[in-house]
């Protein structure tokens, strides 16, 4: 039985790392005593994949998780188990029974499945004539007819067109929405706009193909167009990961 589930990573444990996080749920997993597929050899552990990780610093609504079950449960069961292991931090949000493995066909992992992601990049409590600034001067950086990005590599640097991997954009959850035709079931992202805070909403090309950090974005505008606020300013917010068909991006709860 192969299960996904969709969970949140919250404020208290932004600033766990991905090895950390995968050292927690293979805790999860063994205090929830479902019957887990293990590895084989002389150490074994849960066989779990995630999605695209998370960078230090940033929670999110919509991190994935995939593991095998050696025999097959009732959903709600493993929804139970899996709730009542987890700490404070760390929220389940759906799961998602996956179709069967086809002999002989190798399943596309998690990882594979992301193209593109959501995120809010926000500020709180800002004073209204600067937020006004850094609307506008938003609105003009990404109204460009391209952004070119240097970004560090382990190596070298890349430069790429921001305009090629920027899917939607807003700067209010209801604009979002109407840019991308989201579900606003999917962007239910455990935080709410406040009157006094700066929203700024993108989705951007993420995953194994091409993967743009919400960082990066921040430094390229703040650099160039929105005197008066820099990159640490903002905290950021991943709300939900997509693959991408021929009908549209698909939330990865809803690709089995």
């Amino acid at each position: 039985m192969l299960i996904r589930i969709k969970f949140a990573k919250l404020e208290p444990v932004k600033f766990i790392g991905h090895l950390d996080t995968m050292r927690y749920f293979q805790k999860v997993l063994f205090r929830s005593a479902l019957p887990v597929r293990y590895s084989e050899g002389f150490n074994p552990h849960p066989l779990l994949e995630f999605a695209n990780p998370l960078g230090v610093g940033i929670s999110s609504s919509g991190e994935y998780l995939d593991f095998e079950l050696t025999k097959d449960l009732d959903p709600k069961e493993v929804e139970d188990a899996v709730k009542g292991a987890l700490t404070t931090g760390f929220e389940f949000v759906r799961l998602t029974v996956l179709n069967d493995r086809v002999q002989g066909v190798k399943k596309a992992s998690a990882m594979s499945l992301v193209d593109r992601a959501d995120y809010l990049l926000y500020i709180e409590d800002i004073e209204k004539g600067l937020k006004d600034e850094v609307l506008s001067a938003f609105r003009e950086y990404i109204s460009a007819d391209s952004i070119m990005i240097s970004a560090p590599t382990k190596k070298t640097e890349r430069v790429f067109d921001l305009k090629e991997n920027l899917f939607g954009f807003g700067t209010s959850l209801g604009e979002f929405l109407s840019v991308t035709g989201s579900d606003p079931e999917d962007e239910k992202c455990n935080l709410e706009e406040e009157e006094n805070g700066l929203y700024l909403y993108l989705r951007l090309s993420s995953g194994s193909a091409m993967n743009i950090r919400p960082e990066i974005v921040l430094d390229s505008f703040t650099e160039t167009k929105a005197p008066g606020v820099k990159t640490s300013d903002f905290a950021m917010h991943r709300i939900e990961m997509f693959h991408n068909t021929e009908t549209g991006a698909v939330p990865l709860w809803a690709v089995k």
